[in-house]
């Protein structure tokens, strides 16, 4: 399945560059549950990161790819009823990915 991968420039607001690519060609470092998303009276998110480098890629090679699943949970839930899921160019600084006021300002 091809998916998105976007690139946040933080000297260029609103820019963003997008190349196709299959997630299914990297490797998942799971760190877990990160962040809370939105919450109301319906329910709340929850944000998982990852980081990803080519499969084919030596075991020394730095990651290159950040993956974020937001989870949608109705309130009191324990199974979400959604899932999103993005990608991004692993820029070295986990707060520019998981702050999703300064993550709109790329998308």
């Amino acid at each position: 399945m091809l998916r998105q991968r976007l690139r946040l420039i933080p000297s260029q607001k609103q820019a963003q560059l997008q190349e196709e690519f299959n997630s299914d060609d990297y490797d998942f470092l799971d760190l877990g549950f990160s962040a809370y998303g939105v919450s109301n009276d319906e329910g709340y998110s929850k944000i998982y990161v990852s980081l990803g480098r080519l499969r084919t890629a030596p075991s020394t090679e730095d990651y290159t790819v950040v993956r974020l699943v937001e989870k949608y949970f109705y309130t009191n839930a324990q199974t979400p009823h959604q899932e999103e899921e993005s990608f991004y160019n692993w820029e070295g600084n986990l707060f520019e990915y998981l702050n999703e006021n300064r993550r709109k300002l790329w998308q």
